[in-house]
């Protein structure tokens, strides 16, 4: 006679559910993550070394488009951690659909900004970028903090709003100049990313 399938079978499958989600998190998302946060970081320096060397600084902006091969190269290193996962659950497919929703409105963002840029040669549109950027990062990253319930995503999606902010803040002191804005887009990447991303990695190699 097969054993009755009570209340406490019930939870004992959720918690191994969960906690088979949290690896799914650990092992594919972290490096993906760190990876993100360190190109974003490095072509926000790049751009700020392209203004001050080209004779066209308007010019430099177009350094961004190094975001799209690299978010098509992404797109096809998560396809195959999500094959490898053991179980695919609706958490996993939240966060996932999130992220790829918000590279999508990043990539149109550039086209949009960077277009306008080019067409009146003005930089006056480009002190839009970073904070939107800071700002839509921010509310992807507090998504994936409420649906892992991982605190330093939390911080870092914190840190990613703040950082929006400053770039307003920092505008009378520094002037109309988006040289400030990159820089704090670069550290904030590395804090709100980078290094929520590593954390987890730790966690997962202490897990194994």
């Amino acid at each position: 006679m097969e054993k009755e399938f009570n209340e406490q079978d019930s939870l004992k499958v959720i918690n191994q559910m969960i906690a088979q989600v949290n690896s799914n998190i650990q092992i594919g998302a972290a490096s993906s993550m760190v990876m993100a946060g360190y190109t974003v970081a490095t072509i926000a320096i790049l751009n700020v070394i392209l203004i001050h060397t080209l004779d066209k600084p308007y010019f430099s902006f177009w350094v961004w488009m190094l975001m799209i091969p690299y978010a098509f190269i992404q797109y096809f290193i998560e396809k195959r951690r999500d094959k490898k996962a053991i179980v695919r659950t609706y958490m996993d497919t939240i966060v996932g659909k999130t992220w790829r929703a918000f590279t999508i409105s990043v990539i149109v963002l550039l086209i949009v900004i960077f277009g306008l840029v080019y067409i009146y040669e003005s930089w006056v549109l480009s002190l839009l970028f970073n904070p939107i950027i800071l700002a839509f990062t921010g509310l992807a990253q507090y998504v994936t903090a409420a649906t892992t319930k991982f605190k330093p995503f939390f911080w870092g999606a914190v840190t990613l709003w703040s950082g929006a902010v400053l770039c307003m803040l920092l505008l009378p002191l520094f002037g109309k100049t988006v040289e400030i804005q990159f820089i704090i887009l670069a550290i904030c990447m590395i804090l709100g990313f980078c290094v929520p991303g590593h954390i987890l990695n730790k966690k997962a190699k202490e897990n194994v």
